[in-house]
């Protein structure tokens, strides 16, 4: 019937004497459909202060344009959106600032009078909306260079190896495919669990091609839980005696260069299953994460670095688990719906983490390990912010979706 509708509308205005109304191109479908960002990954320094945005009725508003790149005021450099804050609190209200922005490829002097900030008239306001600029590189174009800082990780992106120092915004390709496998990257090795939870199963190290079985007694390789200093950490089983359906299980710290296990800890029946692990950003202690396999519930403990209990048991609301170290003595927990707290291992006190508004809501979320930082994964955008909220937030990469991220210390 759709298709009958406007012969029909015509043929109506026709016999009132009237001519139909003119129709209206439609859109192209580039303004309906916008081309999506390619992923990209934010590096180095900050180029300047992009204009996202301007507001109507400004002093901005016809001068400046979407897409500049502010690069000075008044003679100052502008390095970021929190240095051209900290230059405009400087000014008053009705004062004229001149602006260097480079527009397409140009440096064009501009002249602004501030106008009244609406929240609070006392403050003067530019008029645009804005964000730090930095260098935008496709992952696959980066190069292989050394990450120097204590909190560098792998990554995976598009099936690709990747590692990056969150805290220098600094990142490498490690140029090698994803493991279909979970993975850990200790060294210069990625690698991997095969056939798990038989007495064939191994380590595998996908960089040189080395394999290590699992030979401490009658142990046997379950799943990799995370690294530790040189070693991996790793969820190993072998048979109850006497009982046919009953596994002990273990956490087992593996030296693949030396071929040896350092320490194998029993797991406690409190735990639950093994199923995650996170080293402290000394390498001192490993907070193990367990599920009970009736209520799913997580319970975490912690370890020193030979293997010894140093905390039986985490006290957490239901449903939490955590994420990671904050720093030395406090780690990060998530529980739903995104909510974040940090959790003092010494005295169980628990502080909410407050997120920026800024972000919104977050998919995923990991301590940086420097007691100062987080990330989060934030739409299609993997972000480092301060708790305290200090410093602006800062894109680490852009419309790429992380399939995993290693543990801190990555080429420590």
């Amino acid at each position: 019937m759709r298709r009958f509708i406007p012969i029909l509308m015509v043929m109506v205005l026709a016999a009132c004497g009237q001519s139909p109304p003119p129709r209206q191109p439609l859109p192209d479908a580039a303004t309906v459909i916008p081309e999506p960002q390619a992923c990209a990954v934010l590096v180095g320094e900050s180029l300047g202060v992009a204009v996202e945005d301007v507001i109507a009725n400004t002093g901005a508003d016809g001068v400046l344009q979407s897409g500049d790149l502010l690069v000075s005021v008044d003679g100052e450099p502008v390095t970021s959106a929190t240095v051209l804050r900290e230059i405009l609190a400087t000014r008053a209200v009705g004062d004229s600032i001149s602006i260097v922005v480079r527009r397409e490829g140009n440096d064009v002097t501009e002249e602004i009078v501030l106008g009244a900030n609406p929240d609070a008239p006392e403050r003067p306001m530019l008029g645009v909306l804005v964000t730090t600029a930095f260098e935008r590189i496709p992952p696959t174009d980066l190069g292989q260079t050394e990450l120097e800082g204590n909190f560098a990780r792998a990554t995976s992106i598009a099936g690709q190896m990747y590692a990056f120092d969150p805290v220098a915004g600094t990142w490498t390709n490690l140029d090698f495919p994803t493991p279909a496998q979970t993975w850990a990257v200790v060294g210069n090795r990625i690698l991997t669990l095969e056939d798990p939870n038989t007495s064939e199963s191994a380590l595998v190290d996908h960089v040189n091609g080395e394999e290590l079985l699992f030979e401490v007694a009658d142990w046997n390789g379950s799943q990799i839980l995370g690294t530790l200093g040189d070693g991996v950490v790793t969820a190993v089983t072998r048979p109850v005696e006497g009982e046919v359906d009953l596994v002990q299980v273990a956490v087992m710290l593996v030296d693949f260069g030396g071929r040896t296990a350092v320490w194998i800890w029993p797991a406690s029946p409190d735990l639950g299953l093994p199923v995650a692990s996170f080293p402290s950003p000394n390498g001192s202690r490993l907070l193990v994460v367990g599920q009970d396999q009736e209520t799913s519930e997580f319970r975490h403990t912690v370890l020193n670095g030979l293997g010894q209990v140093q905390v039986e048991s985490l006290s957490s609301p239901a449903g939490a688990i955590a994420l990671g170290w904050y720093d030395n003595e406090t780690i990060l927990v998530g529980s739903d719906p995104g909510g974040l707290a940090l959790v003092d291992v010494a005295t169980d006190e628990r502080t909410t983490v407050e997120l920026p508004a800024a972000i919104g809501t977050i998919r995923r979320a990991w301590p940086v390990g420097d007691g100062v930082h987080l990330l989060a994964e934030t739409g299609a955008s993997l972000v480092r912010f301060e708790r305290n909220g200090g410093e602006e937030i800062r894109t680490l990469a852009d419309n790429c979706q992380l399939e995993l991220l290693g543990d801190p210390g990555f080429g420590g």
